[in-house]
């Protein structure tokens, strides 16, 4: 890595590190903040040009960048001041970025994306953001554990027949349960047209899952059948006796 004082800051740059790369950015524009006030077509412009922004940097890389399954994300933001900031929504106005780099090839899609915690620090002279994109190598085996996830209730919000908001914290604790190796199954009382809806809605939303409604090959291999209920180690379900905890808890459930 570039030593900071060391690097021209006038533009976004990237920096190679075998299997880790490190890409240098400005801050992003106020439009793309969750809490910012704007119109829909301001904040699409801006959406648009940080994204660009971030895949032409990645996308002038000579090492024959791979499309990586899994990586781990760490944003570092080097401010003018010292105050107090969200982090959440630091995080949030960075989409585009990953968009970008998504696009560029750097990840196969922003599923297998781990975001590590958002680091702030000041610099006077450079305000920027840097982002450290690892790869990480997840294999899954057969005797790793299973999780099975409600859709309704728990990773969106009830809103049958509709598809409700994504809850806060289900699409990041479950990137982070699908890359730590565990096999995940979403499962729902949803049948036909409101299955195929909730796949492609996961899918959109960049939302890991082995299976759903379905027990997985090996599991069904290896007790010799196709039960009803879905084969599990654990249920996240908002219908358990007390609710669903929050996804807090299912971190600190599996020891994430």
């Amino acid at each position: 890595m570039i030593p900071v004082s060391e690097r021209n800051h006038s533009g976004p740059q990237v920096v190679a590190e075998g299997k880790r790369f490190v890409f240098v950015l400005p801050l992003p524009p106020k439009e793309l903040s969750p809490n910012a006030r704007v119109h829909w077509a301001a904040k699409a412009k801006a959406t648009k040009r940080y994204r660009i922004m971030s895949w032409a940097e990645a996308a002038e890389q000579d090492g024959g960048i791979a499309r990586w399954k899994h990586a781990t994300a760490q944003a570092t933001f080097f401010f003018k001041v010292n105050r107090r900031r969200d982090r959440d929504n630091l995080l949030a106005s960075l989409k585009p970025a990953f968009d970008g780099f998504v696009d560029a090839g750097v990840l196969a899609d922003d599923a297998g994306l781990i975001h590590l915690p958002v680091e702030i620090d000041v610099d006077r002279e450079n305000p920027r953001v840097e982002i450290a994109v690892a790869a990480v190598e997840v294999a899954k085996s057969e005797d790793a554990k299973v999780v099975a996830i409600d859709f309704d209730g728990v990773i969106v919000k009830e809103a049958w027949p509709s598809i409700g908001k994504l809850l806060p914290g289900a699409v990041q604790v479950m990137r982070r349960i699908n890359a730590r190796g565990f096999w995940i199954i979403v499962h729902s009382c949803r049948a036909g047209k409101h299955q195929d809806e909730a796949i492609a809605f996961l899918r959109d939303k960049g939302v890991p899952f082995d299976a759903f409604n379905a027990n997985l090959e090996h599991r069904t291999s290896k007790y010799g059948s196709d039960c009803r209920k879905m084969s599990a180690d654990m249920y996240v379900d908002d219908r358990n006796l007390g609710g669903f905890p929050g996804w807090p808890a299912v971190l600190r459930e599996l020891g994430l």
